[in-house]
């Protein structure tokens, strides 16, 4: 019997957040699973778009493969992790997989991770999860893991694990196929296939999270190239991460990696990507209107012939690059145009409690938003009308939550004119239409859609759209890089002058 071990520790990182992500914050964070421990790691997976539920789907139809679950859990984009939650998380984890190991050895580990995970002494904490695997596995046993398109990706990292997976698409619509990708090549080891050798190649600037989508564009042309090589050559794979720029560390920004069980073959890769990221690099780039700007160029477009709503994003407010939810500078400029619109969401508990209490059909006088950060909008008082109410329990239905059991608490749709908005007590990137369905709100049927969101709203309202702009409100998901206050960041922007003293661009062979 093979037995493989199965587990998830996944946080994005953002350096720049005031405050600390807690132990509490893995708990059960809004639209993801709930942290799971053991045999319910299975139960609380099952039907979700994660990439261990693929991994696990791609290995239930084995003979002679036991999968032994360990622990599994993510919370949502935000500030520094407390190292206490991440010693607790990663200790619980070893501690889990020795028992497990001692039981009857393991003949393989699957870890799903995010790859830009820092906490209060880690810049890369993935990989000291990783050290911390391997000391318990040792150096021979397979380590396969699959990771988000956005990591900071560490050599120590690239050294420790056996078989690299990341996502190819932003958004987010193949996480599941990711682990299944991984875990039928972890599968392909096993019954005896070569493992690979590892290249890397680190393109010398980074990518704002808004210019990163793999739709269209030099982001689509990237991956598109990858894809067409390990066409050429099934025994070369190719993970490609675009980065997360909002981690003040020197190792933010973009990682190629190539795996061939030919280290020349793996070296060769590396460097066709890396030439073909420094032709593209000026094109990462667009334009940016503020919110009042944009606005008017929705209504304008509303206002003419078309079919779609035309949708905002609010990419410096996104919660999936650690944005509270609740800036309200795109609502306040929604607001004086009086524009015929639908806001997913204000993360506020107050408001939505509010709603609740008063009822359907009432007219609440509450401040809202605005109580997270300052700088990003002043709460915005009342009246508000309460359209509609729910208890935000719900099934997601959109190709990135897509059979998530997502639990919000109560949520309510507000109105005042024309400007609708959705508030609720948790924060969760607006990719997901089950939200404001929920609440008897068809957001295909709006004509102007605002959306908390920098890339993964794309992958529901892409097609249906008229127009998408994508704005810059007040908020701390910094979409022109050249205004991070970054201190140890070593890459340049995108298109942007040479960082001084910056590191060079390396390609660098792994055995």
């Amino acid at each position: 019997m093979t037995r493989i071990a199965v587990l998830g520790l996944e946080h994005e990182t953002n350096t720049f957040l005031p405050g600390r992500t807690t132990f509490e914050d893995f708990l059960a964070p809004g639209g993801w699973p709930r942290l799971s421990r053991g045999e319910e790691v299975f139960g609380a997976l099952k039907g979700s778009g994660v990439a261990a539920a693929g991994a696990i789907t791609a290995a239930a139809g084995r003979d002679g493969v036991e999968l032994v679950p360990i622990l599994w859990t993510i919370a949502l984009p935000g500030a520094t992790v407390a190292e206490d939650a991440f010693a607790r998380l990663t200790a619980e984890i070893t501690g889990r997989l020795a028992a497990a190991h001692a039981e009857a050895p393991l003949d393989a580990v699957f870890a799903e991770m995010h790859g830009a995970m820092v906490t209060e002494e880690n810049d890369h904490a993935e990989e000291a999860l990783a050290l911390a695997i391997r000391r318990v596995i040792g150096p021979d046993v397979p380590l396969a893991v699959a990771l988000d398109l956005h990591g900071n990706i560490s050599d120590g990292f690239v050294d420790a694990v056996t078989l690299i997976e990341a996502y190819r698409t932003y958004p987010h619509v193949d996480m599941r196929e990711t682990g299944a990708r991984a875990m039928r090549r972890l599968l392909a080891l096993l019954d005896g296939g070569p493992a690979p050798a590892k290249a890397v190649a680190r393109p010398p600037f980074q990518i704002a999270l808004t210019w990163q989508c793999t739709l269209f564009g030099p982001g689509r042309e990237a991956v598109d190239e990858a894809e067409a090589m390990m066409d050429a050559d099934p025994a070369l794979s190719v993970a490609t991460f675009f980065g997360f720029p909002l981690a003040d560390i020197p190792g933010a920004g973009p990682t190629l990696v190539a795996q061939h069980p030919d280290p020349d073959a793996a070296r060769t890769a590396a460097a066709r990507l890396d030439a073909l990221w420094l032709a593209l690099e000026p094109r990462f780039d667009g334009p940016l209107p503020d919110a009042a700007e944009a606005v008017a160029a929705a209504m304008r477009t509303a206002a003419g012939p078309g079919h779609g709503p035309v949708v905002i994003a609010d990419t410096q407010d996104n919660p999936g690059g650690g944005g509270p939810g609740d800036t309200t500078g795109l609502l306040a400029a929604l607001l004086a145009a009086d524009a015929p619109a639908l806001l997913v969401h204000i993360a506020d508990a107050a408001a939505a409690t509010a709603a609740h209490e008063a009822g359907v059909g009432a007219v609440i006088d509450v401040p809202l938003g605005g109580r997270t950060l300052q700088g990003t909008g002043a709460p915005i008082d009342g009246p508000w009308t309460v359209l509609s109410l729910g208890d935000g329990s719900f099934v997601g239905e959109g190709p990135m939550y897509g059979g998530n059991a997502i639990a919000l608490g109560p949520v309510a749709c507000l109105a005042r004119g024309n400007v609708r908005v959705i508030v609720a007590p948790k924060r969760m990137q607006a990719s997901e239409p089950a939200l404001p369905k929920h609440l008897g709100q068809d957001p295909f049927a709006a004509e102007i859609l605002v959306v908390k969101s920098s890339v993964h709203f794309r992958g529901a309202y892409q097609d249906a759209a008229r127009e998408v702009i994508v704005a810059r409100a007040p908020g701390p998901v910094t979409a022109d890089l050249a205004d991070l206050p970054a201190r140890r960041q070593l890459r340049r922007a995108a298109g942007r002058a040479p960082v001084p003293d910056a590191a060079p661009a390396a390609t660098t062979p792994t055995p």
